[in-house]
């Protein structure tokens, strides 16, 4: 569960995207990892695209740590689901058998109401990225390209516009 909430952070997809990736999906360079998506909710014409992410090295979520441990603690590797089910008793994968939504929303509840987080949603990641990246003066275009869209709206809908930010930035008026 973690690792699905850190990829779609980390490249602004979306469960479709990541429940469709394999281990074969990620191509690990010398300085960063390439991440293929075969297709993704505006990819149509079924051409495919990719995140790209620069290592962190030596930073506790660098994705080269971050998915290589998940690859050796849930034993994946070859052609394995990334988004794959456990056992009945939690302790194995199952490396070709996917987890559904239904059940990954739940996974989700449950561990971030184990931290005392019950507003948030699976959505509330990608959102957090775009609008890391806009605060950050990432320009629009950039953002757009980054997360896959097809045009500069789209990353303006998951940008944060509560009462709490709109304050936030008042204050630098």
């Amino acid at each position: 569960t973690a690792v699905r909430l850190y990829t779609y952070y980390m490249t602004l997809c979306r469960f479709d995207c990541y429940s469709k990736l394999w281990i074969s999906s990620f191509d690990f360079k010398e300085d960063h990892v390439v991440i293929t998506y075969e297709t993704r909710k505006n990819d149509q014409l079924y051409n495919g695209s990719s995140s790209i992410l620069k290592f962190r090295r030596g930073e506790l979520l660098c994705p080269q740590l971050v998915y290589h441990t998940y690859f050796r603690i849930m034993n994946l590797s070859g052609e394995a689901y990334l988004n794959c089910r456990l056992s009945s008793f939690g302790s194995k994968s199952r490396p070709n058998t996917k987890l559904s939504y239904s059940q990954s929303l739940k996974d989700t509840k449950d561990l971030l109401a184990t931290h005392g987080i019950n507003s948030a949603s699976e959505k509330s990641f990608k959102a957090s990225g775009v609008t890391i990246l806009l605060d950050k003066k990432a320009s629009l275009t950039d953002v757009q390209v980054f997360g896959g869209w097809k045009t500069e709206n789209t990353p303006l809908y998951y940008h944060n516009q509560s009462v709490q930010r709109r304050m936030e930035i008042s204050e630098l008026l």
